[in-house]
């Protein structure tokens, strides 16, 4: 037999405070479900607004900007000089990505549920205990924790050094080359 919500602090508790923890908080908030959204990650945000789909094609977005301007002749504009600079690329990167995540921020602490930060540990079936000293039990819950990047497949790649999606994202100054393994907007 299922335990009445009663029995629990929350109808739904959710894990996880990016795009799918958040898109989850917003629909059970609206059931009118009790709430709770625990966010354990040092940055708000999640995986795709903090180092996945925003900030790539951010940069994306910049390199076609770059490639128009030194190819504008379709457009029937004669280029001129067109440079790139590669630390001014990355700080709008930076701000596009501070302000998706201070919204995101807000967006968690609002009011439509609580928003707790501190990292989870499952103690039951019902429960977690944070690292903030708190237990917290609810009837269902939302695994939304998003991912890590994986090791190389390639242990020959661990000798010469190589660069991932997340720490490709955090450079200060661009590569003379760069070999790319993977087709998609994140490693491109």
């Amino acid at each position: 037999m299922a335990e009445s919500a009663d029995n629990f602090d929350y109808d739904v508790c959710i894990l996880g405070g990016g795009s799918a923890g958040y898109a989850a908080a917003r629909t059970t908030a609206a059931a009118k479900l009790k709430t709770v959204v625990i966010e354990g990650g040092e940055e708000v945000g999640g995986l795709c607004i903090l180092r996945g789909c925003m900030p790539t094609k951010a940069l994306l977005y910049a390199a076609e900007v770059h490639h128009l301007a030194r190819h504008p002749q379709i457009f029937g504009i004669e280029p001129g000089e067109v440079r790139f600079d590669f630390t001014k690329v990355m700080t709008r990167k930076n701000l596009l990505i501070k302000g998706f995540a201070d919204y995101r921020h807000q967006q968690l602490a609002d009011g439509r549920f609580e928003f707790i930060r501190a990292r989870a540990r499952f103690a039951d079936e019902h429960t977690v205990t944070l690292d903030n000293g708190r237990t917290v039990s609810a009837q269902h819950f939302v695994i939304s924790t998003g991912s890590n990047v994986a090791p190389s497949p390639l242990p020959v790649l661990d000798d010469v050094g190589y660069l991932t999606s997340d720490t490709a994202l955090r450079r200060k100054s661009r590569p003379k080359s760069i070999i790319v393994l993977g087709g998609g907007a994140v490693a491109l």
